[in-house]
């Protein structure tokens, strides 16, 4: 009795499955499904997907990047997961952003410095102010309270309690160092 191979394949993307499949011959017709690949297909290779001819004739290779991260070179915070057979559209990239400052120059990322460090100086100041209105403004409030009332003595004192937390709260939250070179 003759066996007779064949491949099958996905209809929707028209994928190939590498598995074989044996069928035998009986009285004269190899019983095979309908839409069976009978002959053999190209070989796996790494980075495509192998892919049935529409007529069933032969088959071609595809690019493969399914479960792929790609980044789009127009905004290096917007990024999003391949599912689908095929190249990568020229807007995106697989190259990862080192940082959310990036901008994509020259097929790499490259960090915008003056964007980062306008972010970071601004961080920077936005947690001083409210440390300041946490512990430096209340004393403040309290020396002026007292410096009204005649206390000055009572006043002065919260005078330099609040220079000391101001000056405590500027060491730990520094204001980052502006590289001159990079920001002329």
């Amino acid at each position: 009795m003759k066996e007779v191979k064949y491949w099958t394949f996905n209809e929707q993307t028209g994928e190939v499955n590498a598995d074989v499949y044996f069928t035998s011959v009986r009285g004269g017709i190899a019983h095979i499904p309908v839409n069976a690949l009978k002959t053999e297909p190209l070989l796996p290779k790494t980075g495509f997907a192998v892919i049935a001819l529409d007529d069933l004739t032969g088959y071609k290779y595809i690019e493969d990047h399914r479960g792929k991260t790609v980044f789009k070179k127009e905004n290096c915070l917007e990024s999003k997961l391949i599912s689908e057979l095929g190249p990568i559209d020229s807007l995106w990239t697989e190259k990862k952003p080192k940082t959310d400052f990036d901008e994509w120059v020259l097929d790499q990322w490259v960090t915008n410095n003056k964007k980062k460090y306008k972010f970071d100086y601004q961080q920077a100041e936005h947690l001083r102010r409210s440390r300041y209105t946490k512990c430096v403004r209340p004393l403040l409030e309290e020396a002026q309270i007292k410096e009204y009332l005649g206390q000055k003595s009572d006043a002065d004192a919260l005078l330099e309690r609040a220079a000391k937390e101001r000056m405590k709260v500027q060491q730990e939250v520094p204001l980052p160092s502006r590289l001159e070179d990079e920001y002329k």
